[in-house]
């Protein structure tokens, strides 16, 4: 097992990316403190940077380790997404994790360390909890338009097929049973099509729930 005799050095740097494509650098936390509160433009995304010079008591020379950590607003995320008519592609990217980790290491017990000091942080941020019967409908939303598509197929079929008992049809060949044929087939087709689209729609409405998360560090952010 690795210990760490201490730390040698550190510094930090913290990037504040607002949705005007504007962003602030600070190149420490106490720096940090002076943010404009009173900024208009909702934060996106929060970068924390952290750089440590370590002493490891198997180790001669001093290891350094960066952190970085990614804060992300989803609502200002979506906001701009919808602002520059982004597709549902890109909507889908702004669904991701809302806090993203990574560490450059050279001891991995080190980092596994450090890692788990952030997420004892992490951890105590308040979060909205989705509701279950929603987690489930999105876990299988992917099926929607496959079932819709099936479903109206089924009531179309079963529907051409009640109009012939209706109308008492006979299957000799005759030009009005052609065209009824065609007719048929090219309702039952049309029925399947929209269902189709209809799962999709399903499908997009149901996946865009969300938990609320957004940023809270100045005006802007407190309107959304």
């Amino acid at each position: 097992m690795t210990f760490a005799r201490g730390l040698i050095s550190r510094n930090e740097n913290i990037t504040i990316f607002h949705i005007d494509n504007s962003k602030q650098v600070f190149s420490s936390i106490d720096r940090f403190q002076g943010y404009d509160k009173s900024s208009t433009s909702p934060v996106e995304n929060i970068v924390i940077t952290f750089n440590v010079l370590l002493g490891l008591s198997n180790v001669e020379k001093p290891q350094p380790y960066k952190i970085l950590i990614n804060i992300t607003s989803k609502i200002a995320a979506k906001h701009k997404a919808k602002s520059n008519n982004s597709t549902r592609l890109l909507y889908r990217l702004f669904k991701g994790q809302i806090i993203t980790i990574q560490i450059e290491h050279i001891d991995s017990i080190v980092a596994k360390n450090m890692l788990l000091t952030v997420d004892s942080w992490i951890s105590e941020i308040e979060l909205n909890k989705k509701n279950k019967f929603i987690v489930l409908l999105q876990s299988k939303s992917h099926w929607f338009p496959i079932f819709t598509s099936i479903a109206m197929f089924l009531i179309s079929a079963y529907t051409c097929y009640y109009l012939i008992e209706v109308i008492n049809l006979d299957f000799t060949v005759n030009v009005n049973n052609l065209k009824y044929l065609v007719s048929t087939i090219g309702i039952i087709g049309m029925f399947y099509f929209s269902g189709g689209i209809l799962g999709k729609f399903l499908e997009n409405s149901i996946d865009r729930i969300d938990e609320l998360s957004y940023i809270h560090l100045n005006n802007g952010d407190k309107k959304f």
